[in-house]
């Protein structure tokens, strides 16, 4: 019976694992059936329950399950292929058709004359048709009314409707022989890059051009407007480089008006400002050419050849420009223009190269020359070469040349100075290669002209303001140290000479200061103990102050200057000048300090009571403990002992043996006990 009891709730627990499996087994089921109810499948019989189906059905129904995903994606495919295939045919659609119909007399023909389908962004050019007796206007969307030029290629636009478009060729009646063509791109010499027009004729573009305008010359061959009709407008040129030429008048000279200004070219005359970009700029060799009566004239990236006279009435600029002056002569003339501007310019010449000279209206025009970063090339010198800048002021009257240098201007080759001629007291000279007066200065430098530097005047009235002014740039025998010197002589706390410039006979003093040095006892390394003497050197120079000399039993502590407190350390730099900040000789003594002798050691001492002589012993070393021990206040009892070597008072002795004979006999009864 107790055995029962024990098995029953077992058995209890085996029927309910049991029902739980039964349970899990047919969970399964349920699901199916429960996902098959929600998802049925169109044109299929409705699904056996789960009694009903066999193992091989429910397969089945799997596969039949995978077999409808894959059409629907079958279908999205499909369906996909049918949007691409709609998309490129929108693309396609995506264009426009232009019609072009021509219009004579406001008469409409009834046929395209042309037809071109775009998509976005094509371009149309075309060839317009000629019509006798009439003139073509231009071309207009029919729908808007809009105008467009079709003398150069169009870009056009496209929207996804495809649609067609009208444009009307307007044509109306005018003069015979006045129809009006564009030129095929081959045949264009000159472009309006203002209005975008092709030109075969540069006259026609100038005429055409409205002031402001930039005109591209679109070949590499020669151009002129000489004996065109002139034009007041202000106009831009622009070249394909060196291999574009513009010649400036005319191409052969008249002799018959050789030394007139009638020769130039007055095609621009009146006009405001003209421009000439990237091209060779062709002249001749004789006098008096140029472009008459512009007031602003601006050339940039160009090369100059020949002789010209005749620029800007008001100014003239010339940048990274290029000039080739005739062998033997001037690229230029300073003859007109108020202002001229040479900034990064380069000069080819043989011995001359700008003549600062105007025989008309000399006396009626202050002139200013800019050179700024420019390079001269001159390999040739001639027989005669003159500065870079040839000047002659004799007949300026109350008005005055000023010529300004500035940045880094560069001579390469022979070019005149001017130089000196000691038989002439009143003969003056730059003592410069840049500017001059051609071995002339008695009759062409009148004191009318003016020059700086990096803005510092250096020649003005006439003279130089100082022959050593500006190292590095100015005189040429500064510059180049080109001197012959006279021997120094003292001269109060300073020393002077005499240098006269190779150059142009200018004659500088100069003056210099000396130092010496005494060793006070010290020896050199070279074992003298002498004084030493440096060289003299110039005011310019700062002297380094030597290293000192060796003393036995002394340690060099530095130079003194005599009659001063200053004391100099090696390597220093010497400073001493008077009222006019002038460097001044100077004396300097070595400054020596004792180097301390070695003490001997005190040795420790014992008395002898019996004498007064000490007696030494040999110290011992003791170790020494150190404690941190809470400070407390001494307290001293002065008294009045005993000296040493006195005699002892008795009675003290017999206390001192009494309280020793105590403290031996209290320690015998302690240890009995």
């Amino acid at each position: 019976m107790m055995k029962e009891k024990c098995l029953r709730p077992l058995k209890h627990a085996l029927v309910i694992l049991l029902g739980a499996v039964l349970l899990l087994g047919l969970w399964p089921g349920f699901v199916l059936a429960d996902d098959t109810e929600q998802t049925p499948q169109v044109g299929v019989e409705a699904p056996k329950t789960e009694d009903e189906k066999e193992p091989a059905e429910e397969a089945a129904g799997i596969l039949a399950d995978d077999s409808a995903k894959e059409e629907d994606h079958k279908d999205n495919e499909d369906n996909e292929a049918v949007d691409d295939d709609e998309n490129s045919v929108a693309e396609e659609v995506a264009k426009n058709t232009y019609l072009f119909y021509v219009v004579v007399d406001d008469v409409k023909e009834e046929n395209a004359f042309f037809e071109q389908s775009c998509k976005d962004g094509d371009l149309i050019q075309m060839e317009l048709p000629t019509i006798q007796d009439h003139l073509f206007q231009g071309a207009v969307f029919a729908s808007t009314g809009e105008v467009f030029d079709l003398t150069q290629p169009v870009q056009v636009s496209a929207d996804s409707n495809g649609q067609s478009i009208e444009v009307l060729l307007i044509y109306t009646a005018a003069p015979p022989n006045s129809i009006k063509k564009a030129p095929p791109l081959s045949e264009a010499v000159a472009r309006n890059l203002t209005s975008n027009r092709d030109y075969t004729e540069l006259k026609d573009a100038v005429a055409e051009a409205n002031s402001g305008d930039t005109i591209e010359l679109l070949k590499e061959q020669e151009y002129t407007l000489y004996g065109n009709p002139k034009t007041t407008k202000t106009l831009t040129f622009v070249g394909q480089g060196s291999g574009t030429t513009w010649i400036i008048g005319s191409k052969t000279p008249d002799p018959k008006k050789f030394g007139t200004e009638f020769n130039s070219d007055y095609s621009f005359d009146g006009a405001d400002t003209i421009t000439f970009k990237n091209m060779t700029l062709l002249s001749g060799t004789v006098n008096y050419l140029g472009f008459t009566r512009i007031n602003h004239t601006i050339v940039d990236n160009c090369v100059v050849n020949g002789k010209t006279f005749y620029w800007g009435y008001k100014d003239a600029s010339f940048t990274n420009t290029t000039f080739n002056a005739p062998k033997g002569d001037y690229a230029l003339w300073t003859y007109c223009s108020p202002i001229m501007n040479f900034t990064k310019c380069t000069f080819n010449s043989s011995g001359k190269t700008i003549n600062v000279y105007s025989d008309y209206e000399a006396d009626k025009l202050d002139i200013t020359i800019n050179v700024q970063d420019c390079t001269v090339n001159s390999p040739n010198g001639g027989w005669f070469p003159k500065p870079v800048l040839n000047i002659n002021d004799s007949n300026k009257g109350t008005k005055k040349n000023t010529i300004n240098f500035t940045g880094t201007n560069i001579i390469y080759g022979k070019v005149g100075r001017d130089t000196a001629k000691p038989s002439d007291p009143n003969h003056t000279a730059t003592c410069s290669r840049w500017f001059g007066f051609g071995g002339r200065q008695n009759a062409n430098n009148t004191g009318r002209t003016v020059v700086t530097i990096d803005g510092t005047t250096v020649f003005e009235n006439g003279k130089m303001i100082s022959h050593e002014l500006i190292p590095g740039k100015y005189t040429d025998g500064y510059v180049d140290n080109a001197y012959t010197t006279t021997e120094w002589t003292p001269e109060g706390n300073q020393f002077k000479r005499e240098k006269i410039c190779d150059y142009c006979k200018y004659k500088v003093d100069e003056k210099g200061y000396q130092l010496t040095y005494d060793p006070a006892g010290g020896v050199w390394p070279d074992g003298k103990s002498d004084k030493k003497t440096e060289e003299i050197v110039t005011l310019s120079q700062a002297s380094t102050i030597i290293g000192g000399p060796t003393r036995k039993g002394y340690e060099f502590q530095g130079w003194q200057l005599a009659g001063s407190p200053t004391v100099y350390q090696a390597g220093a730099s010497y400073a001493e000048k008077n009222a006019a900040n002038e460097f001044i000789n100077g004396e300097l003594t070595a400054m020596w300090k004792p180097l301390p002798t070695e003490p001997e050691e005190d040795q420790p001492v014992v008395w002898n009571p019996n004498c007064n002589n000490p007696v030494p012993v040999t110290p011992m070393t003791m170790p020494v403990i150190v404690q941190n021990v809470p400070a407390k206040p001494l307290q001293v009892e002065v008294q009045n002992l005993p000296r040493t070597g006195a005699a002892a008072d008795p009675s003290l002795f017999s206390g001192l043996f009494g309280l020793v004979g105590i403290a031996l006999l209290s320690l015998s009864i302690s240890k009995r006990r």
